[in-house]
């Protein structure tokens, strides 16, 4: 079947085949005139003389040209379908004349290619990266052809292949380095993913990609590695200001080196974000349990207060002083205590307990 949509122009229908193969192998035909010539070969399909032609000039470095290569790269593409052939002459293209990724892409690649082609343009620039002279040209390369193996072949060993390749050119490629983050997470190779954050927290473009990245080192770190110390640096050093909620990441990481006064700081730190009664009452209760681990009953006494007040509903404020109190021997303390114990529940059977206990309290402090 001739093809001549592929013809970059008609070819000259006044032309003979017999005239065009006999002129070509003249050694005195007009270089203006080879072009036609070639499309009328090209036409009917005469390959012999026509590659013998193209690679006769290819050969020839004075007379070689740009569009000899991509005309017989077409040909191999649309006509003859074998992509390896494509592949090396393309390679031949980039490296005799020097052709920049971009130049190739927008005057070579796009005649080459059908629609939704991208196996057989990752083979094409596969075979050009090792010729393209610049560095960022090939970090451009490699790029493109991580974006075919992810997103258009779904080709898993080629995707590693070409990632692999990207962090050798470049080792603070952001591509590159939030899938090794991926796979290494896969894999539970949680010292690679901490250097790889760390790279990332470098490379962030905006403040708040820092913050992230930074609470996301300081996680690993924690529930991950079990380092706490260096989670808390990682916080303290890159999530001072982050307008993400750390305090659950803080609080753990000083709660598993048992530094009460740690996680009291960030517990008072949060209170002012917390949004309603029983959830305030829950911080306080944490609160005052922090203040009695370091002694400073007092202060723990008045934040069960709070969380009492807070959130009636929940005991375990009132319960906290009612053990503090009888520590003290504060009798009267415990039965008022006790006694709002009493007004808050709801089971008869509690009731009467605490009325007993309330009683017979009244009954001892009365007699001294």
């Amino acid at each position: 079947m001739r093809r001549r949509f592929i013809l970059a122009q008609q070819p000259d229908q006044s032309i003979p085949i017999e005239i065009a193969i006999r002129d070509l192998k003249s050694r005195t035909i007009d270089e203006k005139k080879v072009d036609a010539y070639l499309d009328v070969l090209e036409e009917y399909e005469c390959w012999k003389p026509l590659f013998r032609l193209l690679f006769a000039k290819i050969k020839d470095s004075a007379r070689r040209r740009a569009r000899d290569y991509v005309r017989l790269a077409r040909i191999y593409a649309i006509c003859l379908e074998d992509t390896p052939k494509v592949a090396e002459t393309c390679r031949d293209l980039v490296k005799n004349h020097r052709l920049s990724y971009q130049e190739f892409r927008q005057k070579v690649l796009v005649k080459l290619l059908g629609e939704d082609d991208f196996g057989k343009e990752a083979q094409i620039l596969e075979s050009i990266k090792p010729v393209l002279t610049t560095q960022d040209e090939k970090i451009a390369c490699t790029e493109r052809l991580c974006l075919i193996y992810e997103k258009k072949k779904y080709d898993e060993d080629g995707l590693n292949r070409s990632y692999e390749a990207l962090i050798k050119l470049d080792q603070n490629n952001l591509k590159a380095l939030r899938y090794f983050k991926a796979v290494y997470t896969q894999n539970q190779a949680w010292e690679n993913v901490v250097e790889v954050l760390k790279k990332l927290y470098k490379g962030a473009k905006h403040v708040n990609d820092g913050y992230r990245i930074a609470q996301e080192l300081a996680t690993v770190y924690l529930f991950q590695m079990d380092l706490p110390e260096q989670s808390i640096s990682v916080l303290e050093k890159y999530c001072k200001d982050s307008p993400l909620d750390t305090s659950s990441i803080h609080y753990e990481a000083y709660y598993r080196l048992k530094n009460w006064k740690g996680c009291l700081e960030v517990l008072e730190s949060y209170l002012p974000k917390v949004e309603g009664n029983t959830n305030r009452a829950i911080i306080y209760l944490k609160i005052g349990e922090l203040q009695e681990l370091i002694g400073e009953q007092e202060r723990a006494l008045e934040s069960y207060r709070v969380s009492a007040e807070a959130q009636p509903r929940i005991l375990e404020p009132l319960e906290n002083m009612v053990e503090i109190h009888i520590h003290n021997q504060n009798w009267k303390q415990v039965v008022e205590c006790l006694q709002l114990m009493k007004s808050q529940v709801d089971e008869e059977q509690l009731k009467e307990r605490l009325q007993e206990a309330v009683t017979r309290l009244e009954g001892e402090i009365s007699h001294g």
